[in-house]
């Protein structure tokens, strides 16, 4: 019984993935929309500094990625799974340190990647997948 729910599992690890990166954009989307919203106060003149808007929205974004690749490290503390690497924003230009036995770069984070051991199951390499976009619906009521 086991090792059919593995197989289905399995199959459905595409099809899986391809669920959590749209759900990841629709998020993505949604924030963009949100940040749009808090920085329009219903006067016509709009805010008061121009650069108001972008510096929100930029601000948005990083913390949006940073707290993404968080969740995918704490589900990988939380399951077991090693950790080789926890990147933020590009590995040319960034502070590089270790902690432990993890590479952790550390740049401007407009992308990251969180570099593990192969999960020991599918179900927790679900769990460590989905938990970026999980991270994703959370990270505004942290702030």
């Amino acid at each position: 019984m086991i090792l059919d729910v593995l197989k289905r599992l399995k199959r459905l690890k595409r099809p899986l993935y391809l669920v959590v990166q749209t759900t990841t954009r629709l998020i993505g989307l949604g924030l963009i929309l949100f940040v749009l919203s808090l920085a329009y106060d219903g006067t016509s003149t709009g805010p008061d500094n121009p650069l108001e808007l972008p510096a929100v929205f930029v601000a948005a974004t990083l913390a949006a990625v940073v707290a993404h690749e968080l969740g995918h490290l704490l589900a990988c503390l939380a399951l077991g799974v090693k950790v080789k690497a926890f990147r933020l924003g590009d590995e040319r230009l960034a502070i590089r340190f270790r902690v432990q036995t993890v590479q952790v770069s550390l740049g401007f984070p407009y992308k990251g990647r969180v570099q593990h051991e192969g999960a020991p199951s599918v179900g927790r390499g679900a769990v460590i997948t989905l938990a970026g976009s999980l991270a994703d619906l959370g990270w505004p009521t942290w702030c």
